[in-house]
C-alpha cells in the first residue's frame, strides 16, 4: 500500500458521495494566511445529503482512519452527540487507501451510543 497524497482525499470523497447518490459540499474552511483548516463542528469536512439523510463526513487517508474516530470520541464528543440528536443525521469517517492501481474506500458510521461511550461497537 502506498502513501496517500492528501490532495486526493477531497476529490475521492466528492466522487464517492456523488456515485452513492448524495449531493455533497465541503464545509471545512481554511484560515487565511495559515496552513490551518477548521472543520464544521470540529469534525466534519463535508456534508452530504440525500432524500433520506444528512451525512457529516470526516475524510482522511487510510492510515489515519482510526485516529479520526478517536478524535471525535475524545475531543468532539459533545458536538458529535448534538449532530446525531437530530433524526436522519448520520456521522461517518471515510478514508481512502491506494491498493495496487485502485483506491479502496472505507467507511465507519458512528452511532449515538458509540460516541457517547467513546468506543466502537463490535461489527459483523
Amino acid at each position: 500500500m502506498s502513501n496517500l497524497n492528501c490532495n486526493c482525499v477531497g476529490p475521492l470523497t466528492v466522487a464517492t458521495a456523488t456515485e452513492l447518490g448524495y449531493t455533497i459540499e465541503i464545509v471545512e474552511r481554511r484560515i487565511p494566511h495559515t496552513r490551518i483548516t477548521k472543520d464544521f463542528l470540529g469534525f466534519a469536512d463535508y456534508i452530504a445529503i440525500s432524500p433520506t439523510e444528512t451525512l457529516a463526513i470526516q475524510a482522511t487517508s487510510g492510515k489515519n482512519h482510526s485516529t479520526r474516530i478517536k478524535k471525535i470520541f475524545n475531543e468532539r464528543q459533545e458536538q458529535a452527540l448534538e449532530w446525531l440528536a437530530c433524526p436522519h443525521r448520520t456521522l461517518a469517517v471515510w478514508s481512502f487507501s491506494k491498493v495496487a492501481d485502485s483506491w479502496k474506500h472505507r467507511e465507519t458510521r458512528l452511532s449515538t451510543e458509540e460516541v457517547r461511550h467513546g468506543e466502537l461497537a463490535k461489527r459483523k
